[in-house]
C-alpha cells in the first residue's frame, strides 16, 4: 500500500513541467527566436554559441533544449525534432550523454569551468555535444576568464547555449562571442489562451474566471502563470482573495481624508499588509487609466470596467497620473521603511490634499482647481464683442484746415496761462473746437452699454504741433517737447548747444568747440527725426562753430548760411568757456566735489 501511494506520488507532475513544449512550433509568445532556429537548421548553419536572455519562465531552457533535441534527432523534419527517436527521448527524460545542464550560480569557480572544458574535447554518442549554462552572469571572474577561449573556439562537435535572466551582466566579451536572442513576456491573450489549452488537456475543469486570475498572477511569465494554475486547480478552483481598493480610490477623488485613513484601516484590519495594498492600489489606478486611454489594453473584464471607469472620469486624467505616481514612490519608500503602513497613508493624503505636497505636479493641480473654481470663473470678465472690438461705425470727424490753424501754439497757451478769464476764453474755445466729435451716424450706432459718456474720452493719435513763430517760442518748444525725449547719446550733446536760427524746416546750433560740433553731427540724425515728428514735416539741422579769433570769408564748401528769416544772434562759446562749463558739469553731477587748480 505504501509502495502504491508512493509510485502516485512520484506520478504526479507539476503542469509547467507536463506540457513543456517539445518542438519550435509549440513556444508560445516566442515566434521571432522559433523561426530564426528553425531556418539555422534546416539549412544547416548551426553557431557554436548561443545567448538567450529574458524574464523568468519565457523558455530559455525549454528552447535550448529543443535544440539539443533538433541537433541529435535521428530524422528532424524541417529543423523541427522528430520527438519518438531515442536521442529525443533521453533528452527529455535527462539521460542523454549528448546534453549537459550546468547551473552556474551553483558551478561558478574556475574548477567547474575547467571541468566542462576537458569533457567538451571527448567524443559523444550523437552528432552534437550540447552545453546549457543557466543563470551565466552568476560566473566568476575567473571562470568567465578560463571560459573565454574555449567558448571562441570551440571542438567542432560543440554547441554552448547560455541562458541569463541579466544581461547587462555578461561581459561584453562573452556576448560578443554568442548569437543573442532576447525572449519577451508573454501577452495576456497569448497567456491565456495557453491556460485554456493545459486546462483542457489536464481536465482541470477550471472556470474562465479561475483561468483569468492565473493569468493576471502570471505576469506574462507561463511558468508563474501555470504554478498559480495548478494552486487553483489544488484548491478546487478557487481564486485568489485580494484587497478591495476601491472604497481607498473613492475616498482620495472625493479628497475625504476621513474615510481615506478609515478604509485603510478596514484593509489593515482584514490582514493586508500595506506593501498588498499598495501593490492593488498601483493595479487599480493603471487599469482605470487603461479604461479611459487604451480600452482594449486593459485586462480586466467588461463587468469589472464599470467601477474604474468612474473612477476616471471622477479623479480626471491629471490627477489619476499623479496618483500613480505617488502610489510607485511610496511603494519604493516602503522597502526600506520602518512603519510601511504611515508611509502608504502619508503619500495618500497627500494625493487628497494637494496643499500638502510641495511637489510640481501638485502645485499644477491646485493651480488647474483654482482656475476650475466657480469663483474664479465669476471674477474672469467675460470678453464681449462690444467691449473688445471697437464699433466700425464710431469715427473721428476729420478736422478741418481752419480747425487746424486755429488751433494756439504751446508758447501762445504758457503766455496766456496768467491772463485773465476774458483773455482765456478764446483758448477755450479753441481747445473745445480741437476735440474729436462724433457724426450723427455714430451716435445711433453706439449701444447705451458701452458708448462713452462724452465724445472726448474716444483716444486718437497726438496731431504735428503748429510752427512756432519766432525763436523764443521754438527754444522754449526745443527745452520742454523734444530735448528730454532724445537718446541719451545726442541728449547729452545737445544740451550744451544753443539754438541761434530758425526757421520753417530748418534750425541752427552753435557748439561750444569743434569738437563738440563733431560729435553732434554724429548724431543730427535723432534730432532731425524728433522735430520732424513734432511738427509733422521734414526737419534739417546745422551746428556751427566759430573759433574766438577773426574769421576769413566763409570758403565755398561751407555751409549755405540761413537766410533773414533767421531771428537772433549766435553767441560764440571760447575754449575757456567750454572748459568751465564741462568741469562744471561734473561738479554738480558728484556733490561734495571741488576744483583744484594743477
Amino acid at each position: 500500500m505504501a509502495k502504491q501511494a508512493s509510485s502516485e506520488q512520484e506520478a504526479f507532475v507539476s503542469l509547467y513541467r507536463r506540457y513543456r513544449p517539445g518542438r519550435f512550433s509549440e513556444l508560445r509568445g516566442q515566434e521571432h527566436i522559433a523561426q530564426a532556429l528553425k531556418a539555422s537548421v534546416a539549412a544547416d548553419r548551426v553557431g557554436h554559441a548561443y545567448l538567450f536572455s529574458g524574464p523568468r519562465g519565457t523558455g530559455k531552457t525549454t528552447t535550448a533544449r529543443i535544440l539539443a533535441k533538433v541537433l541529435n534527432c535521428e530524422a528532424p523534419a524541417e529543423g523541427e525534432p522528430c520527438g519518438v527517436c531515442s536521442s529525443c527521448v533521453e533528452i527529455v527524460r535527462g539521460n542523454s550523454f549528448d546534453v549537459t545542464e550546468i547551473d552556474a550560480a551553483s558551478h561558478n569557480g574556475v574548477d567547474a569551468m575547467r571541468e566542462m572544458i576537458s569533457s567538451a574535447s571527448m567524443a559523444t554518442p550523437g552528432r552534437w555535444r550540447v552545453y546549457i549554462l543557466d543563470e551565466v552572469h552568476m560566473l566568476s571572474a575567473g571562470a568567465e576568464a578560463a571560459f573565454l577561449k574555449t567558448l571562441e573556439e570551440p571542438p567542432p562537435h560543440v554547441v554552448f547555449v547560455l541562458a541569463t535572466t541579466d544581461p547587462e551582466k555578461v561581459k561584453a566579451t562573452i556576448r560578443s562571442r554568442t548569437q543573442h536572442f532576447e525572449f519577451r513576456l508573454l501577452g495576456s491573450d497569448v497567456l491565456a489562451g495557453l491556460l485554456d489549452e493545459v486546462a483542457a488537456k489536464a481536465d482541470l475543469g477550471l472556470s474562465t474566471e479561475a483561468i483569468h486570475d492565473a493569468v493576471r498572477r502570471g505576469h506574462g511569465s507561463a511558468r508563474d502563470a501555470l504554478s498559480a494554475l495548478d494552486q487553483i486547480a489544488a484548491t478546487g478552483g478557487l481564486v485568489e482573495e485580494r484587497p478591495e481598493p476601491l472604497a481607498v480610490l473613492s475616498a482620495v477623488a472625493e479628497r475625504d481624508t476621513a474615510a481615506l485613513l478609515i478604509a485603510l484601516a478596514s484593509l489593515h484590519d482584514a490582514g493586508w499588509s500595506p506593501s498588498q495594498v499598495a501593490a492593488a492600489l498601483a493595479d487599480n489606478l493603471r487599469q482605470a487609466f487603461l479604461s479611459a486611454m487604451a480600452p482594449s489594453l486593459c485586462e480586466l473584464p467588461e463587468a469589472d470596467r464599470a467601477p474604474l471607469i468612474a473612477l476616471q472620469q471622477l479623479l480626471g486624467n491629471a490627477r489619476l497620473v499623479r496618483a500613480m505616481e505617488v502610489v510607485g514612490q511610496a511603494m519604493i519608500e516602503m522597502k526600506n521603511a520602518p512603519d510601511q503602513r504611515s508611509v502608504l497613508e502619508v503619500a495618500l493624503v497627500r494625493v487628497t490634499h494637494p496643499e500638502l505636497d510641495d511637489s510640481p505636479a501638485s502645485l499644477l493641480e491646485r493651480i488647474e482647481r483654482l482656475e476650475r473654481s466657480p469663483r474664479a470663473a465669476a471674477a474672469t470678465p467675460s470678453a464681449s464683442p462690444e467691449r473688445s472690438m471697437p464699433s466700425p461705425a464710431v469715427a473721428l470727424e476729420p478736422q478741418s484746415p481752419e480747425v487746424v490753424a486755429a488751433k494756439p501754439t504751446v508758447g501762445a497757451l504758457r503766455r496766456q496761462a496768467g491772463a485773465s478769464p476774458a483773455a482765456a476764453k478764446p483758448v477755450a474755445e479753441a481747445e473745445a473746437a480741437s476735440e474729436p466729435v462724433l457724426t450723427q451716424a455714430t451716435e445711433a450706432s453706439v449701444e447705451p452699454s458701452v458708448a462713452p459718456e462724452k465724445p472726448s474720452q474716444i483716444s486718437a493719435a497726438p496731431s504735428p504741433l503748429p510752427l512756432p513763430a519766432d525763436l523764443e517760442e521754438m527754444n522754449h518748444l526745443w527745452r520742454t517737447e523734444v530735448i528730454d525725449n532724445l537718446p541719451p547719446r545726442p541728449r547729452t550733446l545737445f544740451q550744451d548747444a544753443k539754438m541761434t536760427g530758425f526757421k520753417p524746416g530748418a534750425v541752427r546750433f552753435a557748439a561750444p568747440n569743434d569738437a563738440h560740433r563733431r560729435n553732434a553731427e554724429a548724431s543730427r540724425a535723432d534730432v532731425e527725426e524728433a522735430l520732424s515728428a513734432l511738427f509733422g514735416q521734414a526737419f534739417s539741422v546745422v551746428i556751427t562753430y566759430k573759433p574766438p579769433a577773426a574769421q576769413p570769408a566763409a570758403p565755398a564748401s561751407a555751409p549755405e548760411p540761413m537766410e533773414e528769416e533767421y531771428v537772433g544772434e549766435s553767441r560764440i562759446v571760447s575754449d575757456a568757456e567750454a572748459g568751465d562749463l564741462v568741469t562744471n558739469r561734473i561738479l554738480d553731477a558728484f556733490p561734495g566735489a571741488s576744483s583744484v587748480e594743477s
